[in-house]
């Protein structure tokens, strides 16, 4: 199961709007069934159809809206998970202050050891470029987090824009879902 709260939460928002669409959608066909059938005036019917219509619009633009707060709150918990913060430095940054020359390998460990931390990530990172080691971390960045919920608020934003869509049909199966953001969030991990 996905672990993060704010694709929980636009996962949620989407499922519950998909629902509301359906009995929306209900409500338009009905006034057009009505109609069809003769129990509406052109004149009712084009008041009864403005207003269904205005209803499902106003369900979508209500949606977007609350996916759009919970990105940009992931956003702001992005960047104080990324903010430099004295806690966040280890002892080990003493080995990084180029009395001792490290190895790739040094590096490398170091690198897994605070994978987890943005603070000693960047100080490691800036060892290895001012010493000439070619190292490349693969720990998440503010960069990479952003840039994961951006993508996965396309998705959501397809999946209610259409409800026929492929991301439609991943946000409504558990297992597929769960596969797509579990390996979307272990590239870029999680604040």
């Amino acid at each position: 199961m996905v672990n993060n709260k704010y694709v929980r939460s636009i996962r949620s928002l989407v499922m519950d709007y998909a629902t509301q669409r359906t009995k929306a959608q209900g409500g338009v066909e009905a006034v057009q069934a009505r109609f069809k059938n003769g129990d509406l005036s052109k004149n009712q019917y084009e008041q009864d159809y403005s207003a269904a219509i205005a209803e499902l619009r106003g369900l979508h633009d209500n949606v977007l809206n609350k996916v759009h707060s919970e990105r940009d709150s992931y956003y702001a918990a992005v960047d104080a998970w990324e903010a430099p913060a004295g806690d966040k430095v280890h002892d080990d940054i003493k080995v990084l202050s180029g009395l001792v020359p490290l190895s790739l390998k040094d590096i490398e460990s170091l690198g897994e050891k605070h994978k987890d931390n943005p603070v000693m990530t960047k100080a490691i990172l800036k060892y290895a470029k001012d010493n000439g080691l070619d190292y490349y971390s693969i720990a998440p960045t503010g960069d990479t987090k952003r840039q994961a919920m951006e993508d996965f608020c396309r998705y959501a934003e397809s999946a209610i824009d259409d409800s026929t869509s492929l991301y439609s049909a991943m946000m409504a199966d558990d297992n597929h879902f769960d596969k797509i953001c579990d390996s979307a969030l272990n590239s870029s991990g999680e604040a």
